[in-house]
């Protein structure tokens, strides 16, 4: 797995996009658009035939729109190129998503057979035809699965806090490492989400791409600043920040009263559960960016008590103390376990 202790050079970057279902036209255009804007190499085809990789790129990433084939068959497509050293994100089509839901066993046993390179985008839209991958959240793993942070990072050294300011802080981050591991906290894996806490010059955070169940003290950065005009961010650390860390900046920013910020992906549990429907009040906006933090913002503003959801990307809990959150979550997981949470896509 990749550790990010550097933004990957985005000139060494190239992602594929492979079109094999149904046409969308103005992907395109917005997928070179994307491209342009984070200074990745992007292609488009409609065949899997070319696995070479080309001179200087040391950052290839295929995204395989598959269409209405099974999981095992797209994988299979994809296999050439992670063999010779792609990572892929692979998108499906199903009929409906009792199908989807189905073939959920097949996806999990494909990604642990085949590890981190592999990714299987979820389905997060729905319509006369069949269930889908938004091309919003396609752009977004463009950028995820490659330079990964939005922000330009600026680091200023790697000694963070001093120790017994630390000492106290890290017994949050463990505490909440167990908590996110005890209830399975995440989709993808359990890099998924970020784990925050404010410190006395900005904020403590786990690295981009850390993994939170088995979580290590070195896996944190404190973030300084961010100035968004400029979109640079200023942290020391070993590692970059989370690729969340704009967000997490806009909440400790605005709301004083914030002193910890936990951010999951336990779409079972909550993203997906219809009897929190009245949480999701964050619509999707794409990630690593100022404007969802000043959503997150209003959103935490609305509640009153540290709970949101944000549409089809995970959920935050927030407070004052590691004591709050823990009760909120622990509340969340009782009312979540105690009633039917089978979760439906919406047409429209």
């Amino acid at each position: 797995m990749r550790e990010y202790a550097e933004k990957p050079d985005p000139s060494q970057v190239l992602v594929r996009l492979i079109q094999l279902g149904r046409p969308r036209a103005r992907l395109m255009e917005k997928f070179f658009a994307v491209g342009m804007r984070f200074g990745f190499q992007t292609e488009v085809g409609t065949t899997v035939d070319d696995i070479e990789i080309p001179p200087g790129i040391t950052m290839p990433h295929l995204i395989l729109l598959a269409g209405h084939r099974s999981p095992d068959a797209t994988a299979d497509l994809a296999m050439p190129f992670i063999n010779k050293g792609w990572s892929a994100s692979l998108a499906i089509d199903y009929v409906d998503e009792t199908r989807m839901l189905a073939a959920r066993a097949q996806v999990e046993s494909l990604k642990y057979a085949i590890g981190d390179q592999l990714n299987f985008l979820r389905p997060d839209s729905i319509d006369q035809t069949c269930v889908f991958v938004s091309d919003e959240k396609i752009l977004d793993n463009a950028v995820c699965d490659t330079v990964r942070v939005k922000y330009h990072p600026v680091r200023r050294g790697d000694s963070l806090i001093n120790d017994e300011e630390f000492n106290i802080a890290w017994r949050d981050f463990a505490w909440l490492s167990e908590l996110y591991a005890r209830h399975s906290m995440y989709l993808r894996s359990s890099t998924d989400g970020y784990i925050a806490r404010r410190s006395q010059n900005g904020f403590l955070i786990t690295c981009t791409k850390t993994d939170k169940v088995r979580l290590r003290a070195t896996r944190l950065s404190e973030v300084l600043g961010y100035d968004k005009l400029k979109n640079l961010l200023e942290y020391r650390g070993g590692y970059l920040p989370s690729s969340d860390a704009v967000e997490a900046h806009a909440i400790f920013k605005s709301m004083p009263e914030i002193s910890v910020v936990f951010h999951t992906h336990a779409s079972d549990l909550f993203t997906r559960n219809p009897i929190f429907a009245d949480r999701v009040l964050v619509p999707r906006l794409p990630y690593g960016e100022p404007e969802l933090g000043d959503a997150l913002v209003g959103a935490l503003r609305t509640v009153g008590d540290g709970f949101i959801i944000m549409e089809e990307h995970g959920e935050v809990f927030a407070g004052p103390s590691l004591e709050y959150v823990n009760h909120r979550v622990e509340e969340a997981v009782s009312a979540s376990r105690s009633r039917s949470r089978v979760g439906v896509l919406s047409a429209g």
